[in-house]
C-alpha cells in the first residue's frame, strides 16, 4: 500500500523552507540594490529555489515526520561481512558500504570475512553480533581459546 504525505508532513516541510527562502530573498535584494542584478533574475533565482522545494517534496517528506525511526534503525537485523577482525571494535560491510562496528556483549571476537548480524544502531556506530555460518563458529572457536 502505497503512503501518502498528510496535511501536517506539508506543512512540516513548508515551515522548514521558509528560513532559507527569506534569506536567498535578502541576499538578493542585497545584490539588485548594491550591485544593480537585473530584477528578472532574481525573480528567476527565487522562482528557481520555489520550484526545487515542490520537486523536491515527494521525496523528502518522509524525513520530516516526528518520530521517523530513519534508516539506520530499519538496519537491525541485517547482515554483512566483518572487513577486518572485530576485537572488539572494527570495520563491516553491510549493504556495500562500511561502517564502525562494535560486537555485542558477550562476543569476543570476530575474525575478518566473517558474517555479522546488526543488533543495535548507536549514532553511527553498529553493533554487531555473529551472524551464523563462519561468523558464529569463529566467534565460538575464539572464546573457547580463550581463557
Amino acid at each position: 500500500m502505497r503512503e501518502n504525505p498528510s496535511r501536517s508532513d506539508l506543512l512540516r516541510y513548508t515551515l522548514f523552507q521558509i528560513p532559507s527562502l527569506f534569506l536567498l530573498g535578502a541576499m538578493l535584494y542585497l545584490l539588485h540594490r548594491g550591485l544593480g542584478l537585473a530584477a528578472w533574475i532574481c525573480w528567476g533565482i527565487l522562482a528557481f529555489w520555489i520550484t526545487k522545494d515542490v520537486l523536491l517534496f515527494p521525496f523528502l517528506w518522509r524525513s520530516y515526520r516526528p518520530g521517523n525511526p530513519g534508516a539506520a534503525d530499519s538496519m537491525v537485523g541485517l547482515k554483512g561481512t566483518a572487513r577486518g577482525p572485530l576485537a572488539p571494535a572494527g570495520k563491516v560491510e553491510v549493504r556495500g558500504e562500511i561502517w564502525h562496528a562494535e560486537l555485542s556483549p558477550g562476543s569476543c571476537h570476530l575474525d575478518a570475512g566473517a558474517e555479522i548480524r546488526i543488533s543495535a544502531v548507536m549514532g553511527l556506530k553498529l553493533v554487531v553480533e555473529p551472524g551464523g555460518g563462519e561468523g558464529a563458529a569463529a566467534a565460538e572457536s575464539t572464546s573457547r581459546e580463550t581463557p
